[in-house]
């Protein structure tokens, strides 16, 4: 597997070293996919905080989304290339760009994870104070958090869904990596943030508490994690296909079909995330 020299002007330098082309094997692909995002996401955080500015927790965002972006880009090509020239068949090669998307995202989520327990919660207050202040993190625990109801969390979670869509389509592979990425960064920080305050009051190492918190709640953060990615597959795929295909083209009525299954299969999933939130993720935290 040979490493790349890009001259592009949207690559970066990480966009560089790492391995150009995606190992075609089921374990290693995802593996390539999550060290990518977690030392792309290190390097982020590192740059942001080291220069000294301003809000450097959203500043490493945006530097994410830019290093994440062209392979994101080049799954979206993978995808073309399934569906119109090898003929694999639509769900089967979305399945397999979702599932990149989403080795993504969890590199992403693991690396900001890494950045609160080697920063500490009073570092992470004040670098990142814009996450939990997205979270209305107060002084509670993981073990005190309140999920929160059903139709709350729906309703949240729709709209977020929402506004993921919107720059998916207005913006494509840069908009769906920074959406994702503000989303595993929030979720990454508040739950390091609670687990390290319960490893405290517990007398237990911060790290097994942080990795017990991700396990137990793992099964929502998939299902949310996929209906966000799903959705802004659905409408990256209407967005190129409405500037690609002229409207009356069978391929524009495929690929807007193809949209809305997508857009259905995220709403079931954003369901499932809320319901695995109020009734899974308590118990689970009970247990430990």
């Amino acid at each position: 597997m040979g490493f790349r020299v890009s001259t592009e002007p949207e690559r970066t330098l990480l966009g560089t070293v790492f391995p150009h082309s995606l190992s075609e094997r089921p374990w290693r692909r995802p593996v390539q996919l999550v060290v990518e995002a977690v030392l792309s996401t290190l390097a982020a955080a590192w740059i942001a905080v080291t220069l000294g500015v301003d809000e450097p927790g959203l500043v490493s965002l945006f530097l994410v989304a830019a290093a994440l972006s062209a392979r994101v880009g080049e799954l979206l090509e993978e995808n073309r290339r399934n569906i119109w020239e090898r003929r694999i068949g639509g769900w089967a090669a979305n399945r397999a760009t979702a599932g990149g998307i989403l080795a993504l995202l969890a590199g992403v989520y693991a690396g900001y994870s890494a950045v609160a327990c080697m920063l500490g919660e009073a570092r992470v207050a004040s670098l990142f104070a814009f996450a939990l202040r997205a979270a209305a993190l107060d002084g509670e625990t993981i073990f005190e958090r309140d999920f929160g109801t059903f139709p709350a969390l729906v309703a949240h979670n729709a709209g977020v869904l929402l506004v993921i869509a919107c720059l998916a389509f207005v913006y494509r592979a840069y908009g769906t990596m920074l959406a994702l990425a503000w989303n595993a960064c929030i979720w990454a920080l508040v739950i390091t943030t609670l687990a390290m305050r319960g490893a405290a009051s517990a007398g237990t190492p911060a790290v097994a508490k942080v990795g017990l918190a991700i396990a137990a709640l793992a099964p929502h953060l998939v299902l949310e994690g996929l209906a966000y990615i799903t959705v802004s597959l659905a409408f990256l795929f209407a967005s190129k296909g409405l500037t690609t295909y002229p409207g009356g083209d069978p391929r524009l009525r495929r690929v807007l079909a193809a949209s809305a299954m997508l857009t259905v299969a995220a709403l079931v999933a954003l369901v499932l995330a809320a319901a695995a939130e109020v009734s899974l993720a308590p118990r689970a935290l009970a247990l430990l």
